[in-house]
């Protein structure tokens, strides 16, 4: 990818999630390091493919992404909204843009409040 995560305070999410698979995997080192690896690579993937409409909506800081695990997680929530908009299932495109609106900070928000509107739009 081309995100590097320099916070070195949000890497806690990636242990979190190491140290879940520990203990649920009945105390296995090498699940707990591949759940970590496998989170942070689908982050950073992730914080790829969104680093575009992050730096359309800050267009003065360009090469920066948001590579967090939690941020990351609304993702599918807007491919879902996406979907349901060509399909043209407005209802359900409105509420998953809603559930990732009110998951996700500012970034985000003028990204969602379009495609909400849009989605309106094409209901009357």
């Amino acid at each position: 990818t081309r995100t590097v995560n320099i916070d070195l305070w949000n890497y806690w999410h990636f242990a979190f999630i190491g140290a879940v698979a520990y203990f649920v995997m009945d105390q296995s080192l090498a699940w707990g390091y591949f759940a970590a690896i496998v989170c942070y690579i689908v982050t950073l993937v992730m914080a790829d493919l969104t680093a575009d409409k992050f730096q359309e909506y800050y267009p003065e800081w360009q090469g920066i992404s948001i590579p967090q695990p939690f941020c990351q997680s609304f993702v599918p929530y807007i491919l879902k909204g996406h979907l349901n908009t060509l399909k043209g299932n407005i209802e359900e495109a409105v509420k998953n843009y809603e559930i990732a609106k009110h998951g996700c900070g500012n970034p985000s928000d003028n990204f969602i409040d379009g495609y909400i509107e849009m989605a309106k739009k094409k209901k009357r």
